[in-house]
């Protein structure tokens, strides 16, 4: 993670643990939370939220990744790739429409 994802740390607030931090694009800096309930992880896969919201996402900012969800091998850090290509996705999409 931290070589993959410097601008993310590691938290725990409990009922959940999982990762903040930063995606800048295009000047817009978005904040990303993965968090998982610590009961459920690994069993579910950890919730994404991205703050401001993406276009066409729910106005709570919690973005679906269709990353699979495997709890015996999967981990934060491929849902976060996931998550920026969503925002570079929403980026490019806007740009087109100007």
């Amino acid at each position: 993670m931290e070589e993959r994802f410097s601008l993310f740390s590691s938290f725990v607030e409990m009922p959940f643990l999982g990762f903040r931090g930063v995606v800048s694009r295009d000047g817009i800096l978005y904040r990303v939370m993965v968090a998982a309930e610590i009961d459920m992880y690994p069993t579910l896969r950890p919730s994404v939220y991205v703050s401001p919201p993406l276009p066409g996402g729910r106005d709570s900012g919690k973005v679906c990744i269709d990353e699979p969800w495997l709890p015996e091998t999967s981990r934060f850090a491929p849902i976060i790739g996931e998550v920026v290509k969503k925002i570079e996705a929403a980026q490019g999409a806007a740009s087109d429409g100007e």
